[in-house]
């Protein structure tokens, strides 16, 4: 899933939700629905019993194909928010989601940023902090997309490693200047000559 530039220039929403309705998401997304949610999915708008999601309804409908990318490369941070039977209990007894979905690798490849709640498999897929953002209650939903809301540039830079990750599958390879995307990792060795645009970490 590498998918064309549909959409250049700033989000045109904050955050974003494609899903269809829960009693465990809505509880979530109420939490940031004043933040600038945009929401597509079936059953939010004949089961959510919050105004403030049904408000922050786009379409109540799943979205898909060409569109699905319109909405994700359109949206500052894409959330993803497991189903109640994507959950087990975790290793200190707490609940945690279970098993990736195509959203952890869909979003980056559209060149946005995830915020997701924890799955036990991510941190094999990503650097969590540095490619993806998780939370784990609707409190620290709240509370990290607030964050990210407020630092454009960490939130870019983490999706265009996440991009370059999903690009790449976080393998080495040797690549012409030019094939270099936003968000590869150089390897250097002494004399190598690097664009101007690199940074150094």
């Amino acid at each position: 899933f590498h998918p064309p530039r549909l959409h250049n220039g700033p989000p045109q929403r904050q955050i974003g939700f494609i899903g269809a309705y829960s009693p465990k998401r809505e509880r979530f997304l109420h939490q940031v629905s004043d933040l600038g949610l945009c929401l597509w999915g079936s059953e939010w708008d004949t089961t959510s019993t919050s105004e403030a999601i049904r408000k922050a309804l786009c379409a109540p409908k799943g979205v898909f194909g060409l569109d699905l990318v319109r909405c994700y490369q359109s949206t500052g941070i894409v959330l993803n928010v497991q189903r109640e039977h994507m959950m087990q209990p975790g290793p200190e007894g707490q609940r945690v989601g279970t098993g990736l979905g195509w959203r952890h690798f869909d979003v980056p490849a559209c060149g946005n940023l995830v915020l997701s709640e924890g799955v036990l498999e991510l941190s094999e897929a990503f650097a969590v902090g540095q490619e993806v953002e998780t939370f784990s209650t609707p409190e620290e939903l709240r509370d990290k997309t607030r964050y990210l809301l407020g630092h454009e540039d960490q939130r870019r830079s983490m999706a265009q490693r996440a991009y370059a990750r999903v690009l790449r599958e976080g393998a080495e390879q040797r690549l012409a200047a030019e094939e270099l995307v936003p968000g590869d990792v150089m390897v250097l060795a002494a004399g190598d000559h690097i664009s101007a645009d690199s940074r150094l970490v």
